[in-house]
């Protein structure tokens, strides 16, 4: 898997991948990109710099290849990591490396991912949903009851944990049965209702 970018020669500069990198990641801040996707793209380069630096290898932004992400996902299959683990890693760096090229630092190439092997993830069953969706006692704490109110949420909803992270009071509007959701993963403001059971 990969994507085809324009073939070119390299920047003639002595840039590590570091200096790079950091070029990269004030792009993205500057694009407003979120705080959580920015320290995603940080903890995967920082794991592949680790990987640079532990077998030697040179850092010259100029000198990364192919070869390199080869040697980096060989030694994290060593340490028996997952082939979607290992991608995940793998698409941080995609993301990274393909604008360093872009940007003419290194010479174009493809970034393919490892197979993966389909897997199930398992769900609740009917026994253990009844059980998250206990009404807790009067006398229960603040943290059980605001608990029973975030799991009964998503399974209303479906929104994902940092969008109910975000979500105030100002935003459920009892009156219209809607709530307002600002802070979603395309930064794009929606509004769904608010059903009864979740009213």
């Amino acid at each position: 898997m990969g994507t085809k970018r324009t073939v070119g020669k390299a920047k003639d500069v002595r840039l590590t991948i570091e200096d790079v990198f950091e070029r990269f990641i004030g792009e993205k801040a500057a694009l407003n990109k979120s705080p959580a996707t920015l320290q995603t793209y940080r903890g995967t380069f920082n794991r592949f710099h680790k990987h640079l630096k532990s077998n030697g290898m040179d850092e010259n932004i100029a000198s990364v290849s192919v070869e390199y992400l080869q040697s980096f996902s060989k030694t994290l299959l060593e340490e028996q990591l997952r082939p979607a683990s290992i991608n995940h890693y793998m698409r941080g760096l995609l993301c990274f490396l393909y604008w360093a090229m872009e940007h003419r630092y290194v010479s174009a190439y493809k970034i393919r991912l490892l197979a993966e092997p389909e897997s199930i993830k398992p769900t609740y069953d009917k026994v253990d949903v009844r059980k998250l969706i206990v009404k807790p006692a009067r006398t229960d704490s603040f943290v059980c009851w605001r608990a029973w109110a975030i799991v009964n949420w998503i399974m209303s909803t479906g929104n994902r944990a940092e969008t109910v992270c975000n979500v105030r009071l100002g935003d459920v509007n009892f009156s219209t049965t809607e709530i307002v959701l600002r802070h979603t993963k395309n930064k794009r403001a929606q509004i769904i209702p608010l059903g009864r059971k979740l009213l």
